[in-house]
């Protein structure tokens, strides 16, 4: 199979959801606030990443060694092209 004619993948690999989830960018805890802050790419596409686990907080805890709580607050980490943070909360 040449890679031109390879189906596309919206789904990462293992390999790729671990080192994206392992990056303090995308995947941010604040302990104190019992807060974790994913990607925004975790808001683009929630049925995708739900589909292999209940909750946004199941799914990353997939990839991490040390698991966010459960009963921490899962927020939106949305930066615009200027850096400014922008914050919602799911």
């Amino acid at each position: 199979m040449r890679i031109q004619d390879a189906p596309l993948r919206r789904t990462p690999s293992s390999a790729a959801a671990r080192a994206f989830i392992t990056e303090d960018r995308n995947v941010r805890i604040d302990s104190t606030a019992r807060e974790a802050w994913l990607s925004r790419i975790f808001e683009f596409y929630p049925r995708d990443f739900l589909a292999k686990a209940p909750t946004l907080t199941g799914y990353v805890n997939r990839y991490r060694a040390v698991p966010i709580p459960e009963d921490f607050k899962i927020r939106i980490d949305s930066r615009t092209l200027t850096g400014r943070i922008l914050t919602r909360s799911c």
